[in-house]
């Protein structure tokens, strides 16, 4: 039974108005949405974890290259050619060592030595070259130490 309209002569006064479905309740979401969740979770845990281990592998570089700087600048002090080369050399080795396996790069000598490193990445330079092989071990040797640096820069960037 349809109730009886309060005012015969407007049949619309009796309508009700449309009333559409509650809201959807914020939680708890969907199962696609709680997928979703644990799958950008599980890309961000994978994420930091390789650049972790990216940072944690680019150290030695970084640690290097510090160095370098060092002696750059104790060279534009005035420091003795020399004490750079030995310091140098001792650098280069060091790097050498902590990317390649020891039994690879600790023997190497001399023609060998420098061999190895013009392998690794080729046109060293006259000025490294000496810098690495005869001024440490010679009292007086004359070389370039800014483009010996420059080039041991170049070479621990790409090692």
């Amino acid at each position: 039974m349809n109730p009886v309209p309060s005012n015969p002569a407007d049949p619309l006064a009796a309508l009700r108005d449309i009333h559409g479905p509650p809201a959807p309740d914020f939680w708890p979401p969907a199962p696609g949405w709680i997928a979703l969740a644990g799958l950008g979770t599980l890309l961000g845990v994978a994420a930091a974890a390789v650049a972790a281990r990216w940072w944690r592998a680019g150290r030695f570089r970084r640690e290097a290259l510090a160095s370098l700087r060092t002696l750059r600048a104790r060279h534009e002090a005035g420091a003795a050619d020399t004490e750079i080369a030995m310091e140098l050399s001792a650098l280069i080795r060091r790097v050498a060592l902590a990317r390649r396996p020891r039994e690879e790069v600790a023997g190497l000598t001399g023609d060998r030595w420098l061999a190895w490193i013009e392998s690794t990445l080729p046109g060293l330079g006259v000025s490294a070259r000496t810098a690495l092989l005869d001024a440490p071990y010679a009292r007086r040797c004359r070389f370039d130490v800014a483009r010996a640096l420059a080039a041991c820069e170049h070479w621990i960037r790409r090692a």
